[in-house]
């Protein structure tokens, strides 16, 4: 979208001027997070892979939303570029970094299980696909972190539906698309779509 590269590149002008205060790593950590996912839609995957980490490096451990957001980038990145052990890697080593089992540890726990339904979806491994989503639809429940299961739910969905397994996706989304916390309107319409297809069926 050139009107948000456009206010990516203002923001960082106005960050590049010198003045110093005290989130101006912050800052641009957030930048470098959305920057991130600038290069990803270009197909830029190494470009994508520096800014992410970048984002990392600059982003506080209790940014867990842009770090988790940032991890599902830089993931998807390593994938693209053809290091999918690589990718792998750095989603299990989040997971077992205790800086991030925290009070709001759950936040980003659920957001590395997005990633690796993520990267398993594009990888079209179903089964662990299914698994991740599986996880992360339990924690979110837990942790009331509803938005999160809405996103699970779905891959959960699209597990299923992928082995033609209709009946099941209906299951799975009769719940979701009556919920108010919905990840994405993306989400919503592939939900929607397949859910169609099952009534048709």
């Amino acid at each position: 979208d050139v009107k948000l590269v456009e206010a990516l590149d203002n923001a960082e002008a106005l960050l590049a001027t010198g003045v110093e205060y005290e989130q101006k790593d912050e800052l641009l950590g957030s930048l470098a997070s959305v920057r991130c996912f600038q290069r990803y839609m270009q197909s830029d995957g190494q470009g994508a892979i520096r800014v992410a980490r970048r984002a990392l490096d600059l982003l506080s451990k209790d940014d867990l939303a842009e770090r988790g957001f940032a991890m599902l980038i830089l993931t998807l990145s390593m994938q693209m570029t053809g290091d999918i052990k690589g990718a792998k890697s750095v989603v299990y080593s989040a997971m077992t970094d205790q800086s991030t089992q925290g009070e709001f540890g759950a936040t980003f726990m659920t957001r590395l299980f997005n990633t690796l339904c993520f990267f398993h979806w594009t990888d079209a491994d179903l089964k662990n696909l299914y698994l991740a989503a599986t996880d992360s639809t339990n924690l979110g429940t837990q942790s009331e972190l509803w938005e999160i299961v809405s996103g699970a739910v779905h891959f959960q969905a699209a597990a299923h539906y992928h082995q033609n397994e209709l009946s099941a996706v209906e299951g799975d989304l009769r719940d979701f698309l009556q919920r108010k916390a919905i990840a994405n309107t993306c989400l919503l319409y592939t939900s929607d779509a397949a859910d169609d297809m099952q009534c048709v069926d």
